[in-house]
């Protein structure tokens, strides 16, 4: 797989983790927390092939009012083929 399709991932996977913990404690009735992508770190570590099922394991290390920095990992199966880390910008 493509280099910059593997980096799409990996600020997939992070955004929506950040995403899912940002709107949390939302009440229905609230705007959704939106954040974009400030900074993103991306180590290539193992292949990923044509038809591989490619999994995002991310946890949110730390937050502010307006930071949340992420990291993780993509897998195929029990390889992991790339780490990240990033940090979100809270924009609304």
């Amino acid at each position: 797989m493509h280099g910059g399709m593997i980096c799409t991932l990996a600020d997939i996977g992070l955004g929506k983790a950040v995403r899912l913990l940002r709107n949390r404690d939302r009440p229905p009735d609230a705007a959704v927390t939106i954040s974009a992508t400030i900074q993103l770190d991306v180590s290539f570590c193992g292949r990923i092939g044509v038809g591989d099922f490619v999994c995002t394991q991310a946890i949110i290390k730390s937050m502010s009012r307006s930071l949340t920095f992420a990291q993780g990992e993509l897998r195929v199966g029990d390889r992991t083929v790339a780490t990240m880390q990033g940090v979100f910008k809270v924009i609304r």
